[in-house]
């Protein structure tokens, strides 16, 4: 997906810190600026593969990744909360008997271990005291995990 976004008209925007506030009102413009957590582009592709490995297993496989491009982590638009752009790499690896119900299944996520701040905020009352500190939520890294089904 492509996105194209700007505000058109935002004159009461939160300021960050260290941003320059003309008017010393702690508000700061953000007309024909971008918002939080908008990046210009971003999408998933997905891969499905099946094959039958003699008269009764079945190899099973899925790929995806998801990509963005670098956006605002904040809803002040402070350059220190721009997460860059990424890719994650997902991949699942099975074995299946056809007929007997059973499956099992190798699974990575964010198989190249790419570290995101999806959200960051300013720590409240710092800037009061003169310090430019942030909080953030950091997604899980990789992991791998092992599946098993049985149906019946």
């Amino acid at each position: 997906a492509w996105l194209d976004f700007e505000f058109t008209d935002f004159p009461n925007g939160q300021c960050y810190f260290g941003e320059f506030d003309p008017q010393d009102d702690q508000l700061c413009d953000r007309t024909g600026q971008t918002n939080q957590y908008v990046a210009d582009y971003s999408g998933t592709l997905g891969f499905d593969y099946y094959a039958t490995i003699g008269d009764n297993l079945q190899f099973r496989t899925t790929l995806d990744i998801t990509f963005t491009d670098d956006f605002f982590t904040a809803q002040n638009n402070d350059p220190v909360t721009v997460q860059d752009a990424y890719a994650k790499v997902n991949l699942r690896l099975a074995l299946a008997g056809i007929e007997d119900g059973w499956e099992v299944a190798i699974l990575g996520r964010n198989l190249f271990d790419e570290i995101t701040v999806p959200y960051t905020n300013p720590v409240p009352l710092a800037r009061n005291f003169g310090a430019n500190s942030h909080y953030a939520f950091i997604e899980r890294g990789r992991s791998i995990a092992l599946q098993a089904a049985f149906r019946f």
